[in-house]
């Protein structure tokens, strides 16, 4: 896969890479592997769902076993791995390799209001504050002596969609950043739809 990228295309990815770079510089990085409701939220610091989350590292990288020439923007997740070629996001799975264009990808972004028990990423930022044992009016439980104050994070998720199977989420702690990289994405989506570019 030996790329010459000219015209728009080579601008448009040049900002994807740009994008992507202030995306990878977030300080909390992570995979979600699920959501699921909560039963009683005084055990779980009030919070209404549960996530069960990895952390990541977005790296430029190539795939295994395929020569090119230029560094990929890629996404670990899990077994998989996308990379953000000019012209398509190659899936790789454990050996097996797909793709999906770029006008067939679904992005979405949303903020999420996340309550950090663990190490809270220095470019959080914090929204309020909940106790990790609540009582009725979201007050601390004063039965729990370990009872400490949490802080509530406004972070933002991004979704992957596509119509081949491709469903993935993941949360940065940055959300500022995360716009960007999808606005990147969708000025490729645009250019490649309009058939206005060419990769040789």
């Amino acid at each position: 896969m030996l790329y010459n990228i000219e015209g728009d295309l080579q601008s448009h990815y040049e900002i994807l890479h740009e994008m992507f770079s202030r995306l990878a510089s977030c300080k909390g990085q992570w995979r979600i592997h699920a959501r699921g409701r909560v039963n009683d939220r005084k055990y779980h610091a009030g919070a209404g769902h549960l996530v069960r989350r990895e952390r990541i590292q977005l790296t430029l990288k190539n795939p295994p076993y395929v020569k090119t020439n230029i560094l990929t923007p890629s996404i670990p997740c899990g077994g998989k791995i996308l990379y953000f070629f000019p012209d398509l996001v190659l899936i790789c799975d454990r050996g097996n390799v797909g793709a999906v264009s770029y006008q067939n990808l679904s992005v979405e972004i949303t903020q999420t209001q996340f309550i950090e028990e663990g190490s809270l990423p220095g470019d959080a930022k914090i929204v309020e504050y909940t106790w990790k044992y609540v009582n009725k009016s979201d007050g601390p439980d004063r039965r729990f002596k370990d009872n400490r104050k949490l802080p509530i994070a406004l972070y933002a998720e991004l979704d992957f969609s596509s119509t081949v199977g491709l469903k993935e989420k993941f949360q940065f702690s940055n959300g500022e950043v995360v716009g960007g990289f999808v606005e990147a994405l969708g000025a490729i989506a645009a250019l490649t739809r309009a058939g206005d570019w060419h990769v040789r």
